[in-house]
């Protein structure tokens, strides 16, 4: 390996830099990426792109992310608008046209809103439910390894299919297939991200970065404790069990600390702390 340096000349190979340098990159080229574990899903059965010929195909993969509780009414409406219509036909069986829409039940998601939701696409050929669930944090890791599992999933699958489209269970579509496939007729072969610049939209990145001072950490299923990050202080223990009031007072009071960042907030996240103990006191 010959180094040189800012002037272009070559630097001495028995050099202190070049040993070190050459430690480096060593060191960085041996290394082996330690990457997250992924859950692989068999994605079987698949009739509609089972059915396809000569391989397994279909047009568009819809990834849906579901933890709410009203998820089986969008995505049950999202689902019957962006499938191609006439596909779910006994003689439309063995094209790959159809579309393929995988749904990824939260961990936190409620049992009786995944009930409702199974309930409402279950039976249709053209809906598959991952069988691994993940604890999804909105705009957190959680949510790229989902994606990275369907990814791995696919390709392990074989599956042949144009473009792979992620949704969550907020999301209502106002477009219908025959829309979004001549949109996409426009872009061959390319990945359309949607990226919305800083001085477009400053309100949403200086949102975001005060969110990313905070660290929610979840005790027990009635208890949270919130962070701050950036300081390393705690402002307030949460017992939701305690008074339902208190705790949508709470949630009130991280919001206005987040956007008005006045004293008075402070005062306010002090005296709520002084509450919650002796709350927790008188329940003790």
């Amino acid at each position: 390996m010959i180094l040189h340096d800012f002037t272009g000349e070559v630097v001495a190979a028995n050099s202190s830099l070049a040993q070190q340098c050459s430690s480096v990159v060593e060191r960085r080229v041996g290394r082996q990426a330690a990457l997250p574990e992924l859950f692989l899903d068999p994605l079987t059965p698949l009739p509609l792109a089972d059915a396809a010929q000569p391989s397994p195909a279909v047009r568009y993969v819809y990834l849906i992310l579901a933890s709410r509780p009203y998820a089986h009414e969008t995505i049950n409406r999202n689902v019957r608008a962006l499938q191609r219509p006439g596909v779910l036909e006994p003689a439309a069986l063995g094209t790959n046209e159809s579309n393929l829409f995988l749904l990824h039940l939260d961990a936190k998601m409620s049992d009786d809103s995944a009930e409702a939701l199974r309930s409402a696409v279950s039976s249709r050929p053209d809906v598959y439910f991952l069988r691994r669930r993940r604890h999804v944090m909105w705009a957190g890791w959680s949510m790229i390894l989902s994606l990275l599992d369907v990814m791995s999933s696919l390709l392990e699958r074989k599956l042949h299919f144009e473009y792979l489209i992620t949704l969550g269970d907020a999301d209502l579509t106002t477009r219908v297939h025959g829309e979004i496939e001549s949109f996409f007729a426009r872009f061959p072969g390319r990945s359309i991200m949607s990226i919305v610049q800083r001085k477009r939209d400053p309100r949403r990145y200086s949102t975001h970065e005060s969110f990313r001072g905070f660290c929610w950490v979840r005790l027990s299923i009635y208890l949270y404790v919130l962070l701050d990050t950036g300081r390393l202080y705690l402002y307030i223990c949460i017992g939701l069990h305690l008074d339902i009031w208190m705790s949508i007072s709470i949630y009130v009071s991280f919001v206005c600390y987040i956007c008005i960042k006045y004293v008075y907030t402070y005062i306010y996240l002090y005296l709520l702390y002084i509450y919650i103990h002796l709350s927790l006191n008188k329940y003790i």
